[in-house]
C-alpha cells in the first residue's frame, strides 16, 4: 500500500490489507491472526522493536510478541508537568520523541546486551519521511532558492491545492530529502559496523525494507498515500542471508508481504502456506525457478478506495467509487 501502517501491518500478518482489515488509522490487526513476532517469540526469540512512527503504537496491534516495544513519540508519561522534567532530566529513558540518532543508540545499547541471545530485532526509522529538516551538516551546499528554507513541510497545503511549489524550486525540495537520507544511511552505517564489532553480522539474516516510496511531482503530486504508481509502491527490499557472501539482483517482482513466510522459513519454523496471502522467497534466494504471481495494491490513504494489480509487465488499477480503470505497459 501507499502508507504506512496497512503496509507493515501485511508485513507482519502474511496476508494482504483486504484480509487483516488495518485500511484506516483506527484500525486494529485482528487477535486471531498470528503476528510475525509472535511467531519468534514463540519459537524462542528474544524480541524487540525501536523506532519512531506514530501510527505503529500499540493499539493497532503491531506490537504483540515483541519483548520490548519501544517506538516514539511515545505517551506513556502524559503531559504533566513532571513529565516534561523528566524528559528534561532523562532525555534518552523519559523523552517523547526520539530522532533518528537516539533510535540508533538505543538499538546499539539493546544489541549489546543481548547479543549472545537469539533475537528478532525490528528497527524503524521514520525519516526521510517528511517533514524535511536534515541536520545542518547534512544539508545541501548551495543556498535555499527564493521562497524555500533547509525545512519543507508543506505537503498538506500542496495536496489542497493550497500552494504550488515552482518548477524552480521543485528540485530543491528533493535534495532535502536526500539530505535525509544521507542521515539515515550514516545511522544504518553504525548499526551494521556494531553487529561486525560484537561478532554476529555474519551469522545474522538481515533484511532491509521501506514501507512506501515518496512521489516528487512525477505524476505531478507530492508525498505519498495518494496514488498506485511505481513512485510510491516499488520499494527497496535487500536481504542478506547468514554466512552468505554472493551478491545478486533478482528482477523478478515481488511483495512486501512475503517477508512473513521468507524469515519463518529461514528460520525454520513451520507454518502453514494456505493460511497466508504470500508466498516465501527463499525458492527465489537458491536460484529455483519460481512461477511468476501478480501483486497486489490496495487502501490508500487519501481520496477514492482503489486496487491495483501487477502481474509481468502489466499494470491494472481500478477505482472502487468512480470505476475508473487504467491499464499499463510497465515497460
Amino acid at each position: 500500500t501507499p502508507w504506512t501502517l496497512p503496509t507493515f501491518s501485511s508485513m507482519m500478518t502474511g496476508v494482504t490489507p483486504l484480509v487483516h482489515g488495518v485500511r484506516k488509522f483506527e484500525d486494529r490487526i485482528p487477535e486471531q491472526l498470528t503476528t510475525l513476532a509472535e511467531r519468534m517469540h514463540e519459537a524462542g526469540y528474544r524480541t524487540a522493536a525501536f523506532g519512531d512512527q506514530l501510527f505503529l503504537h500499540p493499539q493497532h496491534g503491531i506490537s504483540r510478541g515483541f519483548d520490548s516495544y519501544d517506538l516514539s513519540p511515545r505517551d506513556d508519561y502524559g503531559g504533566s508537568l513532571g513529565s516534561r522534567f523528566l524528559g528534561w532530566a532523562f532525555p534518552v529513558r523519559f523523552r517523547r520523541d526520539l530522532d533518528t540518532t537516539q533510535i540508533t543508540d538505543l538499538t546499539i545499547d539493546w544489541l549489546r546486551q543481548h547479543a549472545g541471545e537469539d533475537f528478532f530485532l525490528w528497527l524503524h526509522y521514520f525519516k526521510p519521511h517528511g517533514p524535511y529538516e536534515p541536520l545542518a551538516r547534512y544539508r545541501p551546499r548551495q543556498e535555499p532558492p527564493a521562497g524555500m528554507s533547509y525545512k519543507f513541510s508543506s505537503d498538506n497545503a500542496i495536496r489542497s491545492g493550497a500552494l504550488v511549489v515552482t518548477a524552480e524550486q521543485r528540485p530543491w525540495v528533493r535534495q532535502l530529502y536526500e539530505s535525509e537520507l544521507h542521515y539515515v544511511d550514516d545511522n544504518v552505517g553504525r548499526v551494521l559496523d556494531e553487529l561486525k564489532r560484537l561478532g554476529i553480522y555474519d551469522r545474522m539474516l538481515i533484511v532491509f525494507v521501506s514501507d512506501h516510496g515518496e512521489e516528487f511531482w512525477d505524476h505531478d503530486g507530492r508525498a505519498h498515500g495518494h496514488t498506485f504508481y511505481d513512485e510510491l509502491l516499488r520499494v527497496p527490499l535487500f536481504m542478506k542471508l547468514p554466512g552468505a557472501t554472493a551478491r545478486g539482483r533478482h528482477d523478478e517482482l515481488v511483495c512486501s508481504g512475503s517477508i512473513y513466510p521468507t524469515l519463518l522459513d529461514l528460520a525454520g519454523i513451520p507454518f502453514e502456506t494456505a493460511s497466508l496471502s504470500y508466498g516465501s522467497l527463499t525458492p527465489l534466494l537458491r536460484g529455483e525457478p519460481t512461477l511468476e504471481t501478480p501483486v497486489l495494491g490496495s487502501v490508500p490513504l487519501y481520496f477514492e478506495d482503489r486496487h491495483s494489480v501487477v502481474f509481468g509487465r502489466t499494470k491494472y488499477v481500478v477505482s472502487m467509487v468512480t470505476h475508473r480503470e487504467q491499464l499499463y505497459d510497465l515497460a
